[in-house]
């Protein structure tokens, strides 16, 4: 039984909790099962989230990338033993899109397993105000919902 589940994408379900409405009843049994014999807490809490980030590098005072900005505001000093070879030939300025591991309790990056430079940048107020302005308009009844 363990190994039909860890054969193709059924390894997705056998982590879901026992109470996932995409469970039917027999999976919910078999769940049950499993759950016997792996550690499901441990296994959540010690395997790293992988999650994708885009931000921009930065150089900092020294010849060679220093941090990254992530897109939700938080940066990461670049160590360069937990980065691939490509983001230390990365210009200043330059946007890349990461396969990032987090801790799973912490949410504090591990490390970053893959970059994809891309081209990016942030719109400017007045772009961000176009946008708006070209928004169409819904035309909703103000009316009772049935």
């Amino acid at each position: 039984m363990l190994k039909e589940y860890t054969e193709g994408t059924k390894i997705k379900l056998i982590f879901l909790p026992s109470y996932s409405p995409s469970l039917n009843l027999i999976e919910r049994c078999r769940w049950s099962q499993i759950a016997g014999l792996i550690d499901v807490l441990h296994y959540r809490m010690t395997t790293p989230l992988v999650v994708r980030e885009m931000g921009q590098v930065s150089h900092g005072k020294i010849s060679r990338p220093y941090r990254i900005k992530w897109l939700n505001g938080k940066n990461y000093t670049i160590e360069p033993d937990k980065v691939p070879g490509e983001l230390m030939s990365c210009a200043s300025g330059q946007w890349i899109e990461a396969v990032v591991l987090k801790d799973p309790m912490t949410f504090a990056i591990v490390e970053i397993q893959s970059i994809t430079k891309v081209r990016f940048r942030l719109p400017t107020d007045s772009e961000i105000e176009e946008f708006w302005k070209d928004m169409p308009v819904a035309d909703l009844d103000s009316g009772e919902w049935p």
